[in-house]
């Protein structure tokens, strides 16, 4: 018969026989035979289990690492507001000369005649006036409350794991292993 077959690319490689699990860059790929047999119902649980890991599990992982990774910013940002106000306040500094980005790595001189007062953003894009001791406390107090957060989304993540872990060790049994019992049950 002529190569490709009937509603094949040229470019298509012959598929493997059902039962064999190929992954590439992180998602699962069953694949099945060209016969024209209705699937199996090993066959659909293992569609299924496979749509479950790639399109629902891998994606909410992504997502919590993704949150995670933002509330690391944040966290970074409140310990260096924390560091700068402690640094201002054991100096002692009334004045202050720097320097300030004003995107796209464009800088100017900046000179703060007062440093008694700050302006710090408190959310929303509302910024609160407070002294160097407020700004300290509040940047503490934030930075528990996105640690807490944080580790929150690293317990998700890790719990997502697990359950790709048992999807896949599913998959394997129920295809390739004819049905191994799941650990701990």
């Amino acid at each position: 018969s002529p190569w490709p077959p009937r509603g094949a690319s040229r470019h298509s490689r012959p598929r493997a026989r059902v039962g064999s699990r190929k992954t590439t860059r992180g998602r699962v790929h069953m694949a099945s035979s060209s016969s024209a047999a209705p699937p199996s119902d090993a066959a659909t649980e293992a569609a299924q289990l496979e749509e479950l890991i790639n399109e629902t599990l891998r994606r909410e992982l992504q997502s919590a690492l993704d949150a995670r990774d933002k509330l690391y910013e944040k966290i970074a940002a409140c310990m260096e507001l924390r560091t700068n106000c402690q640094q201002l306040l054991e100096r002692g500094q009334r004045e202050l000369k720097t320097m300030v980005n004003l995107g796209s790595d464009f800088y100017v001189q900046a000179h703060v005649p007062d440093t008694g007062w700050i302006y710090v953003d408190v959310g929303l894009g509302f910024h609160a006036q407070m002294t160097l001791d407020e700004a300290c406390a509040f940047a503490t107090q934030r930075e528990a409350a996105l640690n807490a957060r944080a580790e929150e989304l690293t317990a998700r993540a890790t719990r997502l794991k697990a359950r790709i872990k048992l999807a896949l060790y599913v998959l394997d049994s129920r295809v390739g292993g004819g049905g191994a019992p799941i650990p701990g049950s």
